[in-house]
């Protein structure tokens, strides 16, 4: 069952904690018996709570951030813009290598060609796709890059292949690649692939970096006017569109269609996949600022009044606040929006508004729909656009999964300390990366009243039990419960991934009770009467540069202190024990908070470096943390604390065998070790809650 648990947890559907957006459902200590005790504390459910906080996040960034009108300034801008843009993304760890680029079969479709292509963006990444090639070739033509975005069938869509055919047909050579899981690319992976993100590499970034790749390629060919490169895309494709056209000043002209939003109107349905995610984006820019980059080139903005995900009005807002950079620049009637009467949808009338805007801006003539040409007949057999044979990769191409087993085994971290020394330097390295840019820079608990509130007292069961309510940031509560313990030994806080009804009717407070220590369980923000579905959890923080895991980190530490105002500063030592994520946080919270005497974490992650594959949760990943450290060494820099990792998994969700324990975590044996604290360390396969409280309190 430990295994299920851990694949699926936290952010999945399928646990009650994430898969419900209606009424609490409050589960008695014990359900047979009708009096007992129910765990809520809040009057009114707060199931908006981290929807409200990301966007009181993303209006403060944002109210700190404006366009100056100088255009030399607005230059300098940009430029910077483009270099955290190409971090964030993780453009900075990759380098062009030869693109290889061969033509396997071509298609004769009468007035053009489409010829197979394929290229290596990267060494062992084979990028597939179809060039639409007119067939004048008396003359250079302009060209148009068409990434796909979510069709389900990728470039063989029927709408993708449409917009393609029909630039062709208008004298266009027109290149249509598979995105990573997409097409003859569907072994590489796609939705679940925040496992890159401990390396510092996006699944957007490398999306964008076919693209790049991909205007290299078509800036190669004889038959191509450099001068003269587009790209348009819809939806996930139009994203696409907007980050690739605002980081190469090579494309003149971009259209992303039905996608431009604000990243505030986003949080609403959240972003829908990894690949639309830039971690800590909003720190340094929203949509219009990425937007403002493309000028004072073109750009046509179609969006569509019936779409639920990118509404009209948020379009409008992105696209005023970027044209007032345009207008600054000189160049207003470089950026235009128009809006459709469709859904979701890259319709025929939004091709024809396309259409009209390259041949506005690449053949000087005004800018009107114009008609789809005749002819445009998709191809319906999607076997005669393959590449390869039987549409398969060869066999030394490289998936998602290799990239960020390579890519974590890139950077160099100590296997072992080996000195005092050293442990202390690299401790104090470590730390100030996981304020500064792991987590971002954490709250000041100082601004910030914690004012706990007891909303009730009762007892049960011989426990004299208090309802807590504290706030770990402006708009962030955190229900609890409190059990005092008439002789405590200390005070363990119990952090359960699924919140603290689950901690009760697992048997953690009861058998904590047992052990003579005061309970404070604790429902971490966006759990329990919080409760958030998972994907927006994750991905909604990635984007505000506050993963999930360092702000339950946080809520953990102003646990602490709420603790303390209720013993008056006692002394007694403090633990904090979770599971799966939330131990992981617990952990962090113990690095972060020199308080905490002991950590204990059941079942979680005991390294970002997989064997062989990932499956767990995206909840769990923090970008760019293997630069400077693997889990087994932030559990070395708690060193001489009390430690327990109990029953820790691999990222495929499987268990790390008792005999593979040493060998992961010499980083931390060696620390304990030169502490003389080896016994502080508990390594075991069993993930037993009554065994991690009774290590933390030997």
């Amino acid at each position: 069952m430990r295994k299920v648990w851990i694949v699926s947890s936290v952010c999945a559907s399928a646990l009650a904690v994430f898969c419900s957006r209606g009424a609490a459902q409050y589960l008695p200590l014990r359900s047979q018996d009708r009096n007992a005790l129910q765990w809520n504390v809040l009057s009114w459910g707060y199931e908006s709570m981290m929807e409200d906080h990301v966007r009181r996040v993303a209006f403060e960034y944002n109210l700190r951030r404006s366009w100056p009108s100088d255009p030399e300034q607005i230059a300098r801008r940009q430029a910077d813009t483009r270099a955290r843009l190409r971090q964030a993304l993780g453009l900075h760890l990759l380098e062009p290598t030869p693109l290889n680029a061969r033509v396997t079969g071509t298609l004769d479709c009468g007035d053009y060609v489409i010829e197979k292509l394929v290229f290596s963006s990267l060494p062992g990444v084979y990028v597939t796709g179809s060039v639409y090639v007119p067939k004048d070739d008396s003359v250079r033509h302009p060209a148009i890059l068409c990434p796909h975005g979510h069709w389900r069938h990728g470039r063989y869509q029927t709408e993708v292949q449409a917009r393609c055919i029909g630039l062709a047909k208008l004298g266009y050579v027109v290149l249509s690649i598979d995105a990573y899981g997409y097409g003859e690319r569907a072994p590489t992976g796609h939705r679940e692939a925040h496992f890159l993100l401990p390396t510092g590499l996006t699944l957007e970034g490398l999306q964008i970096w076919d693209n790049l790749r991909a205007i290299d390629y078509l800036l190669s060919r004889p038959d191509v006017d450099p001068s003269r490169i587009g790209i348009t895309g819809a939806s996930g494709g139009g994203n696409q569109t907007m980050y690739t056209a605002a980081l190469d000043e090579r494309i003149r002209a971009a259209v992303p269609a039905v996608s431009v939003n604000t990243l505030d109107g986003l949080f609403f349905r959240g972003i829908g996949c990894a690949c639309e995610v830039v971690p800590g984006i909003l720190r340094f820019a929203d949509e219009w600022d990425i937007l403002a980059c493309i000028a004072p080139r073109y750009l046509f903005i179609p969006s569509t009044v019936l779409d639920p995900i990118f509404p009209v009005a948020r379009a409008r807002e992105a696209f005023l606040r970027a044209k007032q950079v345009f207008e600054d620049l000189g160049v207003a009637d470089h950026i235009t929006i128009q809006h459709f009467y469709d859904r979701h949808a890259y319709n025929q009338e939004l091709r024809e508004a396309m259409y009209g805007w390259f041949q506005s801006v690449f053949r000087g003539k005004p800018f009107e729909p114009v008609p789809e040409p005749p002819g445009v007949e998709p191809i319906h057999d999607f076997a005669e656009l393959r590449v390869f044979p039987e549409g398969k990769l060869p066999a030394d191409a490289r998936s998602l999964t290799h990239l960020a087993l390579s890519a974590a085994k890139r950077y160099r971290r100590p296997s072992r300390f080996s000195s005092l020394q050293d442990w202390n330097s690299y401790k104090g390295q470590v730390l100030s990366v996981l304020r500064e840019n792991v987590l971002d820079s954490l709250p000041d608990r100082g601004p910030i009243p914690l004012r706990l509130k007891i909303v009730d007292r009762t007892s049960f069961s011989s426990w004299d039990i208090e309802k807590w309510v504290f706030w770990s940031d402006w708009d962030v509560i955190v229900p609890a419960v409190w059990v005092r313990s008439p002789n405590p030994r200390g005070t363990v806080i119990l952090a359960h991934a699924e919140g603290k009804e689950q901690a009760v009717t697992e048997g953690w407070v009861e058998q904590a009770r047992k052990a003579d220590l005061n309970v404070l369980a604790i429902d971490l923000r966006g759990t329990g009467e919080t409760r958030e579905e998972g994907r927006l959890l994750v991905q909604n923080n990635l984007i505000i540069g506050k993963p999930i895991l360092g702000e339950w980190a946080w809520d953990l530490c102003r646990a602490i202190d709420a603790v303390e105002i209720s013993l008056g500063g006692s002394g007694q030592p403090v633990y904090l024990v979770g599971n799966g994520p939330a131990g992981l946080a617990c952990l962090l919270a113990g690095l972060l908070d020199d308080r905490v005497s002991g950590v204990g974490a059941i079942a979680t992650l005991g390294s970002y470096v997989a064997k062989d594959r990932y499956s767990v949760d995206g909840v769990y990943y923090l970008p760019g943390i293997l630069q400077w450290a693997d889990i087994p060494h932030l559990v070395a820099l708690l060193s001489p604390r009390r430690v327990t990792l109990a029953g820790p998994i691999w990222p495929s969700g499987e268990p790390v065998r008792h005999e593979e324990l040493a060998r992961l975590f010499e980083p931390a044996t060696s620390a304990f070790r030169l502490k003389e604290a080896v016994s502080s360390l508990n390594l075991t396969t069993e993930a037993r809650f009554p065994s991690v409280v009774a290590h933390l309190i030997h």
